[in-house]
This record gives structure tokens, sequence and C-alpha cells, in this order.
């Protein structure tokens, strides 16, 4: 874990790190325990560790590994992934009507798509950006 960068507010950041495939178990902890503090409910912090286990998965297959940040913003909970696994194209993710097979990045992100309120995927040669979030109670 890292402290937050220049320019991030501090109250905001919860954390950053980087994960490969061991780290996972500690990772769904960590998340599970700032979803908590953020004051998620039990159902929704099930289902946003859900998600962001999805997401980090699909890292390690497709980058072996990636970064992850997660913070507070705007009453919401986001979480963005990045890799640096090859880019074969980029599709509109957002869309929840994914369907499994129909979609280069499997069921895995139809399924985000549907525990989260929002899902953008941004691409580059250098490989792909998730930021998912879930809406924080008021």
């Amino acid at each position: 874990m890292t402290p937050p960068a220049p320019g991030d507010p501090p109250s905001h950041l919860l954390f950053t790190t980087s994960f490969t495939l061991d780290d996972l178990p500690h990772l769904r902890l960590l998340i599970e325990f700032f979803a908590a503090q953020s004051g998620l409910a039990e159902l929704m912090r099930a289902e946003f560790v859900v998600a962001v286990d999805a997401v980090a998965t699909s890292a390690i297959e497709h980058g072996d590994g990636g970064t992850l940040r997660l913070r507070q913003s705007d009453g919401r909970l986001e979480c963005q992934v990045g890799d640096s696994g090859p880019v074969c194209a980029v599709e509109n993710v957002s869309s929840r009507a994914n369907e499994c097979g129909k979609s280069l990045w499997g069921c895995g992100f139809g399924l985000v798509s549907r525990l989260t309120d929002r899902l953008s995927v941004s691409a580059s040669a250098n490989g792909a950006t998730v930021t998912l979030s879930v809406n924080l109670p008021c």
C-alpha cells in the first residue's frame, strides 16, 4: 500500500496498491474493510467486493496483475483498476445489456455492470483502465 499521491486529497484516497494473483484474497479483505468504513450496507459491500474481484481477476488474466486505487469521490466509492496487458479493442461495457459470449470482455463485465452504479473502460497501447463505482448512502 502506498500513501496518497500529491494532489489527491488524503481524506478521499483510501488506498492504492499493485497486485498479482497471490494478492487477491488480501485485496478482497481490504475492499470489504474500506467499503464498510465508507458506510455501504452488507449486501452492497458484498456486491462491490465481487465486482472489484472480477475486474482485478481480468487484469491478472490479461495483464499479469495490475494496480488498484480506491477512493471516495462525490458521494461514491470508486475503484480504478489498471493493467498493462494487450488491448485488442474497447467496447462500451457500461451498457447493462451485455450478454455472455457477445462481449469481448466476457461475462465478468456484464456482472460488474449489474453490481455497480457506474462502469467505464478506457484503453491505450499501454493497457486498460476500468473504473467502477457505487453510490454511498446519504
